[in-house]
């Protein structure tokens, strides 16, 4: 079996991803120069040779026509820009079937909403977040967008189209279908998700972590009463003797 390829990329690198044909083609360039740049830099004490440096790279990407002048330098800014920014793993055959095949634009909205689920849970197996981080990481934005008061879209035009409760409802059903993502939302603000447990395994651990947080609140509880409880205590029994000590 084949090693399986990701590459580990700033969700800030998908940024107008659904506008047209020309970003895109943007956007995966700097994907590959991004992923190869950083592989460059983590194999250099491995081999001290650039030039072969440089080749062991592309190939541990899966790819080899870059020049390695262009891609050092470009990479190098795209890895500067992408500091403190949510990263995100992506598997290369999802990537590669995005250039190469021809995709809808609900095919391509389905990829990025991914993308950005894999930026929002790391390599947690489950984690529970809202649509407004969601849609702001499909925007290629780390952090959740405010909407401004004179503002009427807080999101560029194309994300904006799916800022509504059924539109994020639809891509989550979608998402189910064919990335095998899981949800669970009932009776919680936000919705919880899973890349790796199923319907099943996600809802259990929810409902289990649910448990243990309401256990565990309730103890933190008692405890800060019982304290309350032995500070008034102490402070009245040490009133009553100081009392019993100034009638003597």
């Amino acid at each position: 079996m084949s090693k399986r390829i990701y590459y580990n990329v700033p969700c800030t690198l998908f940024r107008d991803y659904l506008k047209d044909a020309m970003h895109r083609k943007r956007i995966f360039d700097d994907v590959l120069v991004y992923a190869i740049y950083a592989e460059f830099m983590r194999l250099q004490d491995e081999e001290t040779d650039e030039a072969k440096r440089f080749d062991k790279a592309c190939k541990n990407m899966g790819c080899m026509a870059y020049k390695m002048n262009d891609v050092l330098l470009q990479g190098a800014k795209l890895c500067a820009s992408g500091k403190g920014e949510a990263y995100c793993s992506i598997e290369a055959d999802k990537f590669w079937q995005q250039v190469n095949e021809q995709q809808t634009d609900e095919e391509r909205a389905l990829f990025l909403a991914w993308v950005a689920l894999k930026s929002i849970i790391g390599n947690k197996p489950y984690i529970k977040t809202n649509n407004a981080l969601w849609l702001s990481r499909m925007d290629g934005n780390s952090k959740k967008k405010e909407r401004g008061f004179k503002h009427k879209h807080i999101y560029t035009e194309a994300v904006e189209r799916y800022n509504s409760l059924y539109k994020c409802r639809r891509l989550r059903a979608l998402l189910f279908e064919y990335y095998h993502v899981s949800f669970f939302s009932d009776g919680v603000r936000g919705f919880y998700f899973s890349l790796t447990l199923d319907m099943e395994r996600l809802l259990r651990a929810v409902k289990d972590s649910t448990r243990t947080n309401a256990i565990s609140k309730y103890n933190e509880a008692k405890k800060a009463a019982l304290e309350a409880l032995n500070h008034d205590c102490n402070h009245n029994c040490n009133h009553d003797l100081n009392h019993n000590c100034n009638l003597k």
